[in-house]
C-alpha cells in the first residue's frame, strides 16, 4: 500500500495544469481509507493491513532490522487509533501544508487520534 504524499501549497496548484506541480497530498488519509475500503468492508484483516504498512514497506526499502517492528531495542514510532470513529475528510481539518486531497468530502471509519515519534506525541 503506497501513498503519493505531495504537499504543495494552495498557491502552488492555483496554476494552470501543465504549470502547476504534480501530486496530492495522501499520507493523512492513507490508514483511514484503508480501513474503511479493505478492514471494515472484510477484504483484509486489521493484521494484514498493519503489515501491508509497516513491516511490508520497511522489508521492500531494504531499511535496517527494526523499522516497522514494535521489539525491545527499536526506535518506537506509534499511532494511537479509533478504528469506530466514523469522520468527513474537510480541508480546514487536514494538518498538511496542503488541502488537495482527492477524499474531500468522503466519510471515513477510523481516525488517528495521535501519533508517537521520537519521543514525542502530537495529539489530534
Amino acid at each position: 500500500i503506497a501513498t503519493d504524499h505531495a504537499p504543495h501549497t494552495e498557491e502552488e496548484k492555483m496554476l494552470e495544469f501543465d504549470e502547476a506541480p504534480f501530486g496530492v497530498i495522501g499520507l493523512e488519509t492513507a490508514l483511514a481509507v484503508s480501513l474503511t475500503e479493505l478492514v471494515h468492508s472484510g477484504k483484509l484483516s486489521l493484521a494484514e493491513l498493519v503489515m501491508k504498512m509497516s513491516v511490508r514497506p520497511a522489508e521492500i526499502l531494504h531499511l535496517p532490522r527494526g523499522f516497522g517492528e514494535i521489539r525491545k531495542g527499536t526506535e518506537a514510532g506509534f499511532i494511537l487509533m479509533d478504528l469506530n470513529r466514523e469522520w468527513t475528510v474537510r480541508p480546514e481539518e487536514l494538518v498538511s501544508k496542503s488541502k488537495n486531497s482527492c477524499f474531500i468530502g468522503r466519510k471515513l471509519k477510523g481516525k488517528v487520534v495521535s501519533t508517537l515519534c521520537m519521543g514525542k506525541r502530537w495529539t489530534y
